[in-house]
């Protein structure tokens, strides 16, 4: 009964802890010219590491921060991108330890998912897209030497996005189906062609390894697949990681029975066998 008596006391402290900005943020480091735009940022955080003594703390609203337990993700998805895209900041570390997950639940403080992830993924490639189609024929904050390295600094940021998302997986132990579904669906996934694809709506092959010769004799079907740019698993800080989740978005490896059955077969299906390839004699009958 005492309990009870009490508990609407309880319950309104914590609404108004959560109403006021009582939490700090991970220091930030303020540019004397603010970066509005995705690209920006991400080469903006490639090319400044600072210490946290440098960075301003922020004192946020409960709801404003996002715990994040692993520090790859902390240094691969940067608080600039967090507060740019999503407006949520991270929480200090130094209160990791301070924070239970029941205060946590209390204080509506959410763990960074992979809809946080799928989110800023969606924002990054839209911008890189749209550098790419000259929509905007300048990236802001670049100048033309650094603009030419988006391309390899954008697959970077993307393999190491790729090895995030298998950590939050990992971690929550988190198989379910509609995550799986969402990630297929996301455009991400960049090709040795140039182009960014969803693993849904393509048959898409790891790229061969150097001591694989089964595709030797055979370039004309080589040069059909979606393959997987190789820079993706070189740029990537986990690259075990990067391809552990895009084998679970469905990503297959590059060999003859899985060409066979993802690539072929489907082929047999939606298209006139006796059609040629540009450029081959044979028609895709007798080549396959």
């Amino acid at each position: 009964e005492l309990h009870d008596f009490f508990k609407p006391v309880s319950t309104s402290i914590q609404n108004c802890v959560r109403g006021i900005p009582c939490l700090p943020s991970d220091p930030i480091l303020m540019n004397e010219k603010p970066i509005s735009d995705t690209l920006g940022l991400i080469m903006s955080c490639e090319q400044q590491s600072f210490s946290p003594m440098e960075g301003v703390i922020q004192w946020l609203q409960p709801s404003q921060l996002l715990l994040v337990q692993d520090d790859f993700i902390r240094d691969h998805i940067s608080q600039d991108l967090l507060s740019a895209i999503l407006h949520l900041h991270y929480m200090n570390s130094g209160l990791m330890g301070a924070v239970n997950q029941s205060l946590q639940q209390q204080l509506r403080i959410n763990d960074i998912g992979v809809d946080h992830l799928i989110s800023i993924a969606q924002d990054v490639v839209a911008a890189y897209l749209k550098h790419h189609t000259n929509q905007s024929p300048h990236v802001d904050s670049l100048d033309k030497a650094e603009s030419g390295n988006v391309d390899e600094i954008v697959i970077r940021w993307i393999a190491n996005w790729f090895a995030c998302i298998e950590i939050i997986m990992h971690s929550n132990n988190d198989l379910n189906t509609t995550t799986l579904s969402k990630l297929k669906k996301l455009k991400i996934i960049p090709l040795s062609n140039g182009s960014i694809v969803s693993a849904e709506s393509n048959s898409i092959f790891f790229p061969p390894s150097q001591d694989d010769t089964d595709f030797e004799g055979f370039q004309v079907i080589y040069k059909e697949l979606n393959v997987v740019n190789t820079a993706v698993f070189k740029e990537s800080d986990d690259a075990s990681r990067t391809k552990a989740i895009l084998k679970k978005i469905g990503v297959n490896e590059l060999c003859i029975s899985d060409v066979i059955r993802h690539h072929i077969l489907p082929q047999f299906y939606s298209i006139n066998c006796t059609k040629k390839i540009k450029g081959c004699a044979s028609p895709i009958l007798v080549i396959y």
